[in-house]
C-alpha cells in the first residue's frame, strides 16, 4: 500500500542486526543508538556523544523519525493533541490524555480509515494508506517530546484500523513493549479494531499480552449495518465468535467500545440484546457521541447514558462511561482528523 523506507525508531531486533552487519558494525552499536533515541529522546546523529563520526556517516540516509508536528493544540482539560506530516505530505493526528492517574497516547494506524463508521469523522475521510512501524512510533516520540509527559498507557484508536494493518501494527506494539524501546509494559498497550474476526484470532495467538478492545457500537446485526458499513463482510455472530477465543485463549477480559447515538443503539432493548450476546468476561466502554460538522447523529442526554450503564449493570454486564476529553480541540473519540487535515491539505 506504501513504499515509505522506515525509520530506525521502527525497526525490529532483526532489522537493526541486520543493519549492523551491512554497514560492518559491532552488534552493541545498535543498543547505543536505541538508548539514545527511546531513553534520552535523542533523535539527531551528532548529538550521540558515544557514536564514532564513522558510523553517524553511514548513518546518514537512514531517518531515525519520520514525520513532523505541523500543528499542536492543547485542550482546556490538559489534552494534547498533534498533527503529524509524512514526507509524502500525508498527515495524521495523535493524542495525549491525562488523568489524575495515568498518562494515555492515543495514536494512528493508518492515514485516514476504510471503514466508513457513519459516526466518525476519520470515516468520512477515507483510506489512503498504511502507517509504518516507524511512522507509528514516531507519534509516540513526538509526544513524549512535545508534552515532556512519559505515557503509561497506549491505544491505538486513533485514526485508521489497526487490524487491517496489522503485521506494522504489531511491530510497533513489540517495539512500544521491548525494554529496549519505550518499554511500555504490555498490559498498558491496548489495540482496538472495528471487528475482523480472524484478525482477532491471529492476535490473541500472539505470544505478548496487549489487550484487545472491540468497536461493536450495536446489539444486533440490523442496527450494526445502519451504522458501521463493514458489518456486511464481518457479522456480529462471527465477531463474538472470535472476542470468546480471545477470552479463552488469554484470559483476558475483552472491552468493547459502544458510542452511544440517541435513539439508534441506546434503548433498553438493546442492553438486553447486549446481555444475550456477551457471554464472557467481558466489559462494555460505554462513550456518548461526541458531535463534528455535518454529523447525522446526536449524543444521548446524560440522564440517558447513566440509564443505560445502569440498565446493563441489572443484567450482570460491567459497564464503564468514558468521560469526553478534549472536546474544544477536535481530539475526543470520533473528532480526529477531519477539520484540521481537511484544512491543511486544500
Amino acid at each position: 500500500m506504501n513504499n515509505i523506507i522506515d525509520g530506525l525508531i521502527g525497526y525490529s531486533k532483526d532489522q537493526w542486526q541486520e543493519l549492523m552487519e551491512l554497514l560492518d558494525e559491532k552488534s552493541f552499536r545498535s543498543g547505543q543508538l536505541k538508548e539514545w533515541i527511546f531513553e534520552k529522546g535523542v533523535d539527531d546523529f551528532s548529538n550521540m556523544t558515544n557514536i564514532s563520526e564513522t558510523l553517524k556517516n553511514k548513518l546518514e540516509n537512514y531517518p531515525i523519525l519520520l514525520g513532523q508536528v505541523v500543528f499542536e493544540a492543547i485542550s482546556k482539560d490538559g489534552t494534547y493533541k498533534l498533527l503529524v506530516r509524512y514526507d509524502d505530505g500525508q498527515q495524521v493526528e495523535c493524542v495525549m490524555i491525562p488523568t489524575a492517574s495515568r498518562i494515555t497516547y492515543c495514536i494512528s494506524s493508518q492515514v485516514g480509515c476504510a471503514m466508513g463508521c457513519r459516526f466518525c469523522a476519520t470515516g468520512k475521510l477515507g483510506i489512503k494508506r498504511n502507517l509504518t512501524a516507524g511512522e507509528i512510533l514516531s507519534q509516540v516520540f513526538l509526544l513524549k517530546k512535545i508534552t515532556g509527559q512519559l505515557p503509561n498507557n497506549i491505544v491505538y484508536m486513533g485514526m485508521g484500523e489497526p487490524f487491517m494493518n496489522y503485521d506494522n501494527v504489531i511491530q510497533s506494539a513489540r517495539i512500544m513493549n521491548d525494554p529496549a524501546g519505550f518499554g511500555i509494559g504490555a498490559r498498558k498497550i491496548t489495540i482496538s479494531t472495528v471487528g475482523v474476526p480472524h484478525v482477532i484470532k491471529q492476535y490473541a495467538d500472539e505470544a505478548e499480552q496487549f489487550h484487545l478492545a472491540i468497536s461493536l457500537h450495536a446489539s444486533n446485526d440490523a442496527v450494526r449495518d445502519s451504522i458501521v458499513p463493514v458489518n456486511d463482510n464481518w457479522q456480529m455472530s462471527k465477531i463474538i465468535e472470535a472476542a470468546r477465543y480471545f477470552n479463552q485463549k488469554t484470559n483476558r477480559i475483552v472491552t468493547f467500545e459502544y458510542v452511544l447515538l440517541a435513539g439508534v443503539n441506546d434503548l433498553k432493548e438493546h442492553a438486553q440484546e447486549l446481555r444475550k450476546l456477551i457471554d464472557f468476561p467481558a466489559k462494555l466502554n460505554l462513550i456518548p457521541f461526541n458531535d463534528h460538522k455535518d454529523s447525522e447523529f446526536k449524543a444521548p442526554t446524560s440522564s440517558r447514558v447513566q440509564f443505560f450503564k445502569n440498565s446493563l449493570e441489572k443484567l450482570g454486564l460491567v459497564a464503564t462511561i468514558r468521560s469526553s476529553r478534549g472536546q474544544d480541540i477536535a481530539a475526543a473519540c470520533g473528532q480526529l482528523a477531519k477539520e484540521k487535515i481537511g484544512g491543511l491539505n486544500s
